[in-house]
């Protein structure tokens, strides 16, 4: 049961490892952003 709990998690986490793909979730935590925005 936690087995498949745990492959998930390690698939977000392996996801989320690179740092280009962090910015972007902090970024959208604050809200919206069009790309062009992100980009500055």
């Amino acid at each position: 049961m936690y087995q498949i709990v745990f492959k998930r998690h390690a698939e977000l986490m392996k996801a989320l490892a690179n740092p280009k793909r962090l910015e972007v979730v902090h970024l959208l935590r604050q809200g919206q952003l069009a790309v062009s925005e992100m980009e500055r």
